[in-house]
C-alpha cells in the first residue's frame, strides 16, 4: 500500500487508515477518529493519522484554494 500512497500523493490523495487512501478534494469534515467526504460517507480514520490529515488537508488548500 505505501507505494500506491507514494504514487497516488502527487493526486491529492492521502492515507487516513492502514486500509484507505482518499482523495482530499473529496473531504469535508476531519473528526477526532474519522472523516466526512462529500456524500455523506463517513470512514475511521486512524488514531495515529489525524495529524498527517491535518498538515496534508492544510497543504492541500493552500495548492488548491
Amino acid at each position: 500500500m505505501k507505494a500506491e500512497e507514494d504514487e497516488l500523493g502527487k493526486y491529492g490523495f492521502i492515507r487516513i487508515h492502514k486500509n484507505f487512501l482518499v482523495n482530499m478534494g473529496w473531504i469535508d469534515e476531519v473528526g477526532n477518529r474519522h472523516i466526512v467526504l462529500k456524500d455523506g460517507t463517513e470512514l475511521d480514520m486512524g488514531k495515529d493519522r489525524r495529524k498527517a490529515v491535518m498538515e496534508g488537508m492544510s497543504r492541500y488548500g493552500r495548492k488548491h484554494g
